[in-house]
């Protein structure tokens, strides 16, 4: 019983050490992040910005290109089945009149 009461205890202690451990793990990146803000100019930020325009201009690009692709793959898949077919019943009708 004691030893069960002194495992509660010390789990409890070791739950609040964590929690003081995270709270200054986030004091510190709160403060790093300050300091970094009070570095950069107005110009990193509107050269920031400029790159992260561009890199997602190019992910639409890519993006837009992929579904290009696959869009004619999938019209490909629909469209040669039935092309196939076609040209098959073609055949079967053209044999049946010749008899």
């Amino acid at each position: 019983m004691e030893a069960d009461q002194g495992n509660k205890i010390k789990l409890a202690q070791r739950d609040q050490d964590s929690v003081g451990i995270m709270m200054g793990h986030e004091t510190r990146l709160g403060y790093i992040e300050g300091r970094l803000e009070s570095f950069a100019t107005k110009a990193d930020i509107k050269d920031l910005e400029g790159k992260i325009a561009v890199s997602d201009q190019r992910t639409l690009t890519h993006v837009s290109e992929a579904i290009g692709k696959q869009t004619k793959w999938i019209v490909g898949a629909i469209l040669v089945p039935l092309v196939v077919a076609i040209i098959g019943w073609s055949i079967v009708i053209v044999q049946l009149l010749k008899k």
